[in-house]
């Protein structure tokens, strides 16, 4: 009895327990969400909806109308109404155990490591699976998560993929995907914009008004260097004469560059052929609201009891998650018969 006290009079292990606030917050510090999530809308979460959330999608319509005289009804503008997507919260987890040895032994800031890990490591799948969901995987209607045997629906709500010829909305069809083969460049952005000008409509069947401002990209080193070139300069950096450089004076466009895109759903291949390495997207961000996420708990540390003799607690963190791509307009992605980008010396 008196050893089993000592133990847990332990500085060691008070110290931790005291520190797991401080510890939590340096995990977050430490290992921040990823730029994927600002590609999302984020939901506020209601406690009442339990582990449920409803992502929906409408319409508002583009036009009125001419009145046909003074005393004439006016003309009605009604929502169109979308699709909706009803999923359940995902449970992230992972844990370590507080070994009696590392009591015993002094090892507070392996402990602390641990747990910081812990919260970085929720963090990290969350955004892989997002990453995925949004480019790397954008053309697949199931996934097979983590460490899992099975597969899970990763359909938008026209039950397509994100990355689809076959999308519709208010009857018509339209296509996220640019098939023409090709590299990362002027021309293919502007044709890939243009394509989404000609194609995408709304719920209610109407064209809607496109400006792909966000370049998404994977993280490699040629990709990252043209598209920097492509919007960073005042002059084209492609032209002698130094011509101007619409992209970066007319339409201000933005790179976003997802750090997780070129690994795969076990988190430590490496995907190198060239429809992963020089895949990417555009995206209109006024659309934002296509994408959503709901996060009813960030990653938290727990202490639980165990019956396993050599380990004093499990330290458990949690979280819950949910995304989606609800509807696809305002993205299109060039994946299919895709190259290096040519850089400038």
């Amino acid at each position: 009895m008196a050893q089993t006290d000592t133990i847990w009079r332990s500085s060691t292990f008070d110290n931790f327990v005291t520190n797991l606030p401080y510890i939590m917050i340096k995990g977050q510090e430490d290992t921040p969400p990823d730029m994927v999530r600002g590609l999302f809308t984020k939901r506020p979460w209601n406690p009442v909806q339990g582990d449920r959330v409803s992502f929906d999608s409408y319409s508002l319509p583009q036009y009125a109308q001419r009145s046909d005289g003074e005393n004439s009804t006016a003309h009605l503008m009604s929502i169109g109404e979308g699709d909706t997507l009803t999923m359940k919260q995902v449970e992230y987890s992972a844990r370590f155990l507080y070994t009696h040895r590392m009591d015993t032994f002094d090892k507070e800031d392996v402990a602390r490591q641990f747990a910081k890990t812990i919260v970085g490591g929720i963090n990290n799948i969350q955004d892989l699976e997002m990453t995925h969901k949004l480019l790397t995987y954008a053309e697949a209607t199931t996934y097979t998560p983590r460490g899992k045997n099975y597969s899970v629906d990763w359909k938008c709500a026209d039950d397509q993929a994100l990355a689809s010829a076959s999308h519709t909305a208010g009857g018509v069809t339209f296509s996220t995907e640019y098939t023409t083969a090709g590299k990362l460049s002027g021309s293919t952005i502007t044709a890939m914009e243009q394509q989404a000008r000609e194609d995408h409509v709304n719920h209610l069947g109407e064209p809607v008004d496109i400006d792909m401002n966000t370049l998404i990209i994977t993280k490699n080193n040629s990709m990252i260097k043209k598209a920097f070139e492509l919007f960073g300069t005042p002059k084209d950096p492609a032209t002698a004469n130094n011509t101007m450089n619409i992209f970066n004076t007319q339409w201000n466009k933005k790179v976003v560059v997802l750090n997780r895109a070129q690994i795969d759903t076990d988190g430590k291949t490496f995907l190198t052929t060239d429809t992963y390495k020089y895949r990417y997207a555009l995206m209109d961000s006024r659309y934002l609201e296509n994408f959503q996420y709901q996060v009813s708990d960030a990653p938290k540390i727990q202490l639980k009891d165990t019956d396993i003799d050599t380990v004093m607690k499990v330290i458990l963190g949690l979280s819950y998650c949910a995304f989606a791509t609800v509807q696809p307009q305002g993205y299109i992605i060039h994946r299919q018969n895709v190259t290096e980008p040519t850089v400038t010396d």
